[in-house]
């Protein structure tokens, strides 16, 4: 006799038998009288009741819980967190005024020049100052704007010489002073507020970030506030290194 017109006609006939033997130990009495009896045709329903079991075990088609791995929300690191230039080499250098920042090791530190006149207004002392190499064609694609044309990726370091009593008052006018300064003078990113010099115990000092482009000028300017004094970061033609510029800005420390 065909062993398929002895068993089930379809998979739901197949659960339906296998749902009236669900227990282990009826199961196994059953299987064998029937070894006894049809060895063949017992061998074939013992082969469809264990893939039915298996079907019924899935932890797919039960209660069992399935581990989810979490993908991990992108972490912002704060202003002043150390954050380095994939790949990149780099140096840590202590200046004057307390300033320690880090920067990559093929960009040229020089000392500061003394006093010096600045186009945000007022004279100020020059810590230092920071070029990067040479800017190559492929970090200026000629699909983004830039009205800056300079060679290189410019830092300048400075100290207001005197206290400053009045810091939203003080940047006010240094926005306007190069709105005075430069034609076609336009702020990208003006106020925005963030902390310079985080460390695990301290909060950091406030600070205000202001972006611009003029004719031939494209600027990344922070002045921060540190007990009355102004210390001034000023970028130009930040955008052929915009990796390098923020984790320079990530690594700045004062310790006045």
């Amino acid at each position: 006799m065909p062993g398929s017109t002895l068993f089930f006609s379809s998979l739901s006939e197949g659960m339906n038998w296998y749902n009236r033997f669900h227990q282990p130990e009826d199961f196994v009495k059953i299987m064998r009288k029937l070894m006894q009896i049809f060895p063949v045709v017992t061998v074939t329903i013992l082969t469809l009741a264990l893939g039915l079991a298996g079907c019924m075990t899935s932890p797919l088609a039960g209660n069992t819980p399935v581990a989810v791995t979490d993908t991990p929300s992108p972490t912002i690191a704060p202003v002043a967190t150390t954050a380095a230039v994939s790949g990149a080499l780099l140096t840590t250098k202590s200046l004057p005024e307390g300033i320690t920042l880090t920067y990559p090791a093929d960009w040229e530190l020089q000392s500061g020049s003394g006093t010096a006149v600045r186009d945000y207004g007022g004279t100020t002392r020059n810590i230092a100052n920071l070029y990067s190499p040479q800017i190559t064609p492929d970090r200026t694609p000629p699909s983004e704007y830039n009205p800056d044309k300079s060679p290189y990726t410019s830092l300048s370091i400075d100290v207001e010489p005197e206290p400053v009593d009045n810091f939203e008052g003080y940047f006010h006018n240094a926005s306007l002073s190069l709105g005075t300064r430069y034609l076609n003078y336009k702020i990208t990113k003006h106020n925005y507020q963030l902390q310079v010099s985080i460390t695990d115990d301290f909060s950091g000092y406030p600070a205000y970030q202001l972006n611009f482009d003029g004719d031939g000028v494209r600027g990344l300017y922070i002045f921060t506030n540190v007990h009355g004094m102004v210390y001034i970061f000023a970028f130009k033609n930040p955008s052929p290194y915009t990796e390098e510029v923020n984790a320079i800005i990530h690594s700045i420390r004062i310790s006045p």
